[in-house]
């Protein structure tokens, strides 16, 4: 005798594929209708937000975001100097689009500043005057802030 009758078969059947279909989306992963959100839209907002209500901030304190941190480094490589390690593409990104908006920008600060932030400091040398032949020999490493505005320098 067969486990299901064939009146129970299409019932157990529309049951498990009701089953299926709750297994499918995993409760509050999103909800109807889903707008899917642009990783560096949403990176672009978190870090303008921090940055406009401290009026400046480290990328140390920016590691803090959800999706910032990654595998890249900023590096000026005419001049060899680390400006930060370890983030995403969609952060280095979300930063370069605010650069151009004129809504932030780079400007130099101090290791102690990323010392009391709790955030990593890199083991290299720190950059404290310009090369005098326009490029450090060994990597060096440039501490620096994301600051409210544009640039003062235009």
């Amino acid at each position: 005798m067969p486990a299901f009758s064939s009146k129970a078969r299409p019932k157990a059947q529309a049951l498990q594929a009701r089953l299926l279909v709750k297994r499918s989306a995993p409760v509050g992963e999103f909800k109807f209708p889903y707008v899917p959100v642009d990783p560096v839209a949403r990176l672009k907002r978190a870090i303008l937000e921090k940055v406009e209500r401290e009026r400046n901030a480290t990328f140390a304190e920016l590691a803090h975001i959800e999706g910032f941190a990654g595998n890249l480094d900023i590096v000026n490589t005419t001049a060899n100097v680390l400006i930060w390690m370890g983030m995403s593409a969609e952060a280095i990104d979300a930063i370069e689009q605010l650069q151009r908006e004129n809504l932030i920008h780079l400007a130099g600060s101090s290791w102690l500043v990323y010392s009391w932030s709790g955030g990593p400091v890199p083991n290299l040398p720190i950059v404290k005057h310009r090369p005098r032949s326009g490029r450090f020999q060994k990597m060096h490493w440039g501490p620096t802030a994301l600051v409210a505005g544009p640039a003062p320098w235009g």
